[in-house]
């Protein structure tokens, strides 16, 4: 983790530490140097240097999800099957199951780390052991860490 950077208004020939981060400045240009210290150019001809090795660097794309979102399943009421969309605005490890109004847990659909992006499931009406469910109200609970949430669906056989 940064915890101050340096500044340098003559091309690197001197510096001077800072701690307030770029949040106030324009960045035209990111480079990193051999030695893992990473340098931000501004459009104020100003040069920031991180204060410590930086190990990895993300690029953001504008247009990359920037929620988690947990869509209602459709069809709903449905028979035989329904499909089950969520959006992760990173990679997270999911957990996607359906309860019956008992609480019991009927079918774990997903249990595993998926990528950041958008998502899709069916559930086609059956348990764990692949027996077809009986008619009725059931649950889909989502957990991703910090983010979860619980939606009711209906069974129509």
């Amino acid at each position: 983790m940064v915890r101050s950077s340096f500044q340098s208004t003559d091309g690197g020939e001197s510096w001077t530490t800072i701690n307030t981060g770029l949040t106030n400045h324009s960045i035209s240009s990111l480079l990193m140097s051999m030695d893992s210290h990473l340098f931000a150019g501004t459009h104020g001809n100003a040069v920031f240097r991180s204060a410590e090795s930086v190990t990895s660097v993300k690029a953001v794309n504008k247009n990359e999800l920037q929620s988690f979102v947990l869509e209602q399943n459709y069809p709903n009421p449905f028979n035989p099957s329904t499909e089950i969309r969520f959006e992760l605005p990173v990679e997270r490890h999911v957990n996607l199951i359906i309860y019956n109004v008992l609480g019991r847990k009927i079918k774990t659909l997903v249990d595993e780390v998926k990528e950041a992006g958008s998502h899709s499931v069916t559930w086609d009406g059956t348990d764990e052991n692949g027996q077809p469910v009986p008619s009725g109200v059931y649950f889909y609970r989502f957990d991703a860490g910090m983010v979860s949430g619980t939606k009711k669906m209906i069974l129509m056989r």
